[in-house]
């Protein structure tokens, strides 16, 4: 499938591993001419695999975007940026009640809103999304669609899992990240408004079909 991105100058935040990796790697694919970032320049220079997947150029950009000063570095070496994946995010490993209210608003500034967009909230659809990393790992991993987990059963050597459709079957390892309402984490650890705890934030997103008039000159 060609996804028509011969060319276009496209940057993923955080991209020298996980997600953000796959998503240039997919992209650099297409034939967009990638940037790779990260916060040294050493992960930035180890992209062998986006390099070798690529149809056009990989360049790097070494620093860490959570930052107005890598963030303005940045924009004065790419101004002409065509896609912008913000896959960047950030957290710290602390008890919950250490976390200060001036900690969550620089996970939000950073996680949800972002220095490279002037803090517009900005969003890749869901669908193009998993387009991108489905194509990166169809051939790598079994990928089962239409399906649903209607039970588990662990014990100290791994997981029976019971499907709505196909046949049960074990595993080592399950992660529930099927999304905000999971139904895997609730199966494994009960209705999620014993755990759920508002944090006072709300966000809201709508799509517009002429947004491009929307943003300022």
């Amino acid at each position: 499938m060609d996804m028509k991105l011969s060319n276009r100058l496209a940057l993923v935040t955080g991209s020298t591993a996980g997600i953000g990796n796959a998503i240039d790697t997919s992209l650099a694919r297409e034939g967009a001419r990638v940037i790779v970032n990260g916060r040294s320049q050493a992960s930035v220079d180890d992209v062998s695999k986006i390099k070798s997947a690529a149809a056009g150029p990989v360049q790097g950009f070494a620093g860490d975007l959570s930052t107005a000063a890598a963030a303005e570095k940045l924009m004065q070496h790419h101004p002409n940026i065509e896609i912008l994946v913000n896959n960047l995010g950030i957290f710290e490993p602390k008890p919950f009640e250490e976390i200060s209210d001036a900690d969550w608003k620089r996970f939000f500034d950073v996680n949800v809103l972002s220095r490279l967009t002037g803090g517009r909230y900005l969003s890749l659809p869901r669908g193009d999304l998993a387009r991108l990393i489905y194509r990166t790992v169809e051939h790598r991993f079994e990928t089962i669609f239409g399906d649903s987990i209607a039970r588990m059963d662990q014990d100290g050597a791994g997981v029976d899992v019971v499907f709505e459709r196909a046949v049960p079957r074990r595993f080592d390892l399950v992660i529930g990240a099927d999304g905000l309402h999971s139904a895997v984490r609730k199966l494994a650890f009960g209705n999620e408004s014993v755990s759920e705890q508002y944090l006072g934030y709300v966000a809201a997103a709508f799509k517009s079909i002429h947004s491009e008039n929307l943003l300022p000159e």
